[in-house]
């Protein structure tokens, strides 16, 4: 695999930087690449493990091959937990071309509560994770982005608005001390989600991903300065 400057966060996929607005100037210019920045591939499927059963042999190094013949030459892998953000950074150190980003995800915004030592303890230790790794161009890590963070109302089964909205903004300051960019998940909460994000006092760039709102609610993110990516599974 050939070597490239590691990536920052602009869009669902990017294919080149070549004559792109000046938003994307902290791109390295020699990019001509399509990233891929939500990327599963910490999940166990692609390793062979289906269910917590061992199905087949791993395929991963043919699985990134595949991708690489197919044009993508990065990939981010995203990090939901503290536990996985530690998992999708173990495996992209040890492929070239991925990376991974680093928050928890609203439907699991619950592990602050859960945490033994406490909220202020997690917050603490995925800031840790984000410092100890950050990448792009910040240094040789391979944390390029916060997140996946946000909101989703859609799923509170799996977490109350409550905790989702408490747990949100300290990512957003932790966005904003390490200078990385948001990757952001919103699901039928965008009013809440926008109110948020505006009430941060300081600049905050990224994109919201797999966007399933409607064209105005897309153009509102556009507007305030992110990127949308767009549903289309």
């Amino acid at each position: 695999m050939s070597t490239i400057t590691p990536p920052t966060l602009v869009g669902e996929f990017l294919c080149s930087a070549y004559n792109q607005p000046p938003a994307l100037a902290d791109l390295h210019p020699s990019y001509r690449l399509t990233l891929d920045i939500g990327s599963n591939l910490t999940d166990g499927v692609f390793h062979g493990n289906y269910h917590g059963k061992q199905a087949h042999p791993s395929d991963f190094a043919a699985i990134i091959s595949r991708a690489e013949a197919a044009g993508v030459r990065a990939q981010i892998l995203t990090g939901d937990t503290v536990p996985n953000a530690l998992k999708a950074i173990k495996l992209a150190e040890g492929t070239e071309g991925l990376y991974a980003t680093a928050g928890v995800h609203p439907c699991q915004a619950g592990a602050f509560d859960k945490y033994e030592g406490g909220p202020e303890k997690y917050l603490e230790e995925l800031a840790k994770v984000i410092e100890e790794n950050r990448g792009g161009k910040h240094g040789e890590g391979k944390v390029v982005a916060v997140g996946e963070c946000g909101l989703d109302f859609d799923r509170l089964e799996w977490c109350s608005k409550e905790v989702q909205m408490k747990y949100f903004p300290p990512q957003l300051e932790l966005a904003s001390r390490f200078d990385l960019p948001l990757f952001l998940h919103s699901r039928a909460a965008h009013k809440e989600l926008v109110e948020i994000l505006r009430a941060h006092p300081k600049p905050l760039r990224g994109v919201v991903h797999s966007h399933t709102g409607s064209l105005e609610e897309a153009l509102e993110y556009i507007e305030m300065g992110f990127y949308v990516g767009i549903k289309c599974v």
